[in-house]
């Protein structure tokens, strides 16, 4: 399914013009090799685009990166001595290794004999020659590698000689690079094609159902967060024990050449963007559209809002989205509204991780794009709290589910996969998550409880009463007719507290109740509330030194509260009941906070009228 629905996509780049040719792929080129028409080597061309990066406070930095170009594939093994026309691997080029060690500096030349012999043969194929492929020519007969060891411009480049990846032009002529030359170029693609029948196997491909050449060995997929540099296979066979039938290798998985070339290249080009993956912990996330147009660019910006989308259109759009969820209107009108996207389209979500020298798919997801949405906007629509939300990045619940003293600590893998799946496929939330994030709550007590980290306990408690049938039982906000009486007592903590701090009058504490007391209260409520009720009638008495209106105010409250209470306060509270407690809590804040904002305003009012 992942490698026809890659196939699939790779039809879609091609189409747009987003692919590249059968026999080249993409390098990085740091450095020209300028040669005259004699073979000589003229200069060493810096070919990287220098680019300023902000740095912070306002500094920039310079930075050169290298230029991405058309060129020859590679050799599949990089590990094994392999030329190819036109390589752009130093140690080929030159046979040279800036290393004091006599095998690095052997490996050098022997690939470098390797890389003339490969030359000089496919040149012989050619008649007439332009001045830069009579220069390479002339190179390959001159250059000798034990006589360039102290070379100044190789000697200059110092580490980079081994490290960057260099093509040739003609001296004083950058343009006119080597594997732009269109005989050349053509001499490359049929090496290519020949080196691959050499050891073709022909079979009916398991992916387009033809009868056609079977790959030996796939290409590899570059930048998966801890795979190998030179890159990582989805399809190998390493081991014996896994062929099957006589066939050696990725024989055994009876995929054509054709499509080996289409899937690896539609992988790689995603992993290129960084708009179609993210990391969460150690697993690689790709995803795409089937189409190439705002389907994908809008779903883009709910998994990884990164700028793909002009800022104002995203966030009016998710906006907009959020809107209609809340007020229960059908999500593919919106998506209608949008003008040129088409619910109808397939979007996938795949999670890889590297296993040894293979990938490892973790969990592979396909919806139409319509229902994709429409689930993502629910799940944004459950984890908002508060009057006015805003949507909430992935990386941003990974975050709060991290401990912010901590730079080693990691999130449980599976409880990644499965909220990719409850977000794709609308599910409940599972208990895992629930107790991850009560146990952040009580144990990071120098941080408030911000809106995600409630959001995640009424995205849990909502969705858990939706699938049992029942009425969700948490609001957007304060909700003063609540018998819960976990949420009560949430409440009522938030009042002992806000009570303590109108106390101190203004004065900053060092340690407040929540600090002392929020975890206990939060599972053994009848241990701890007895003792707080005691503790907020002496600081009641101080407030009411201060300000009489203030006392009055907050002791009502207290006693609402009190009187929802049934009799006596909760024994213990389960881990369901504690995350009510913790909205509760978190509502009567919030609720303070609007008020004395909204005081503050009348206050600034009057004050500008007069």
């Amino acid at each position: 399914m992942l490698i026809r629905a890659l196939c699939d996509y790779y039809d879609i780049l091609a189409k747009a013009g987003k692919v590249v040719p059968q026999g080249y792929s993409k390098q990085d080129i740091s450095y020209l090799v300028a040669l005259n028409v004699d073979g000589t080597l003229e200069e060493i061309v810096d070919y990287r685009i220098s680019e300023l990066v902000q740095k912070g406070k306002g500094k920039t930095k310079e930075v050169k990166n290298p230029r991405t170009v058309l060129m020859p594939l590679p050799a599949t093994n990089p590990s094994k001595i392999a030329a190819n026309g036109a390589d752009c691997r130093p140690n080929y080029i030159f046979g040279v290794s800036n290393t004091d060690k006599e095998k690095e500096k052997s490996k050098a030349r022997q690939a470098h004999d390797d890389f003339v012999r490969v030359n000089k043969a496919l040149l012989e194929k050619l008649e007439c020659k332009s001045p830069v492929v009579e220069a390479f020519s002339n190179f390959l007969e001159k250059w000798n590698p034990e006589a360039e060891q102290e070379n100044d411009l190789l000697v200059n480049l110092g580490k980079e000689l081994n490290t960057r990846k260099f093509a040739f032009c003609l001296a004083g002529h950058p343009d006119e690079l080597l594997h732009g030359d269109k005989d050349f170029a053509s001499l490359l693609l049929g090496q290519m094609e020949t080196s691959g029948q050499s050891e073709s196997l022909e079979g009916m491909c398991a992916v387009c159902g033809d009868i056609k050449n079977i790959a030996r060995l796939h290409n590899k997929i570059k930048n998966v967060y801890g795979g190998q540099s030179s890159g990582t296979s989805l399809v190998c066979f390493n081991n014996t024990s896994e062929e099957s039938y006589g066939a050696v290798q990725s024989y055994n998985s009876c995929i054509s050449e054709d499509a080996m070339r289409q899937y690896t290249e539609a992988f790689n080009i995603l992993m290129a963007d960084k708009n179609h993956h993210m990391l969460l912990d150690d697993t690689t996330v790709v995803y795409w559209a089937m189409n190439t147009g705002k389907e994908e660019e809008v779903m883009l910006e709910f998994l990884n809002p990164s700028g793909g989308m002009d800022e104002e259109e995203t966030e009016k759009m998710l906006t907009d989205l959020l809107e209609d969820a809340r007020d229960g209107k059908v999500v593919r009108e919106r998506i209608n509204d949008l003008g040129v996207i088409r619910d109808e389209v397939d979007f996938y979500i795949v999670g890889i991780k590297p296993n040894a020298s293979r990938l490892s798919v973790k969990f592979m997801e396909r919806k139409v794009y319509g229902e994709l949405l429409q689930n993502i906007a629910q799940f944004q629509l459950d984890m908002q709290i508060g009057d006015k939300g805003r949507p909430v990045p992935l990386w941003r619940i990974k975050k709060e589910l991290l401990s912010p003293k901590s730079t080693n600590d990691k999130i449980d893998p599976s409880l990644l996969a499965r909220l990719f799946d409850i977000i794709v496929n609308g599910r409940p939330l599972p208990g895992l998550l629930l107790g991850t994030v009560i146990k952040r709550i009580r144990t990071d007590t120098d941080l408030q409880i911000n809106s995600i980290r409630a959001g995640l306990i009424r995205a849990y408690l909502n969705r858990k009463s939706r699938a049992m049938g029942q009425k969700e039982e948490i609001g957007l906000s304060l909700d003063i007719n609540s018998k819960n009486q976990a949420y009560l007592c949430g409440r009522l903590f938030a009042v002992l507290e806000r009570i303590q701090q109108q106390a101190a009058g203004g004065v900053e504490l060092n340690r407040t109740i929540k600090d002392a007391y929020f975890s206990s209260a939060a599972s053994m409520p009848s241990v701890i509330f007895a003792k707080l009720m005691q503790l907020s009638q002496h600081h009641l008495k101080k407030v009411g030194n201060t300000n009489k209106g203030a006392q009055v105010n907050l002791n009502k409250l207290t006693g609402e509260i009190m009187d929802g209470i049934c009799g006596e306060f909760p024994a213990t509270l389960s881990l369901h009941e504690q995350g009510k407690f913790i909205i509760g809590y978190y509502h009567q804040r919030q609720d303070f906070y609007k008020k004395s904002t909204a005081k503050e305003n009348i206050v600034k009012e009057a004050i500008e009228e007069e």
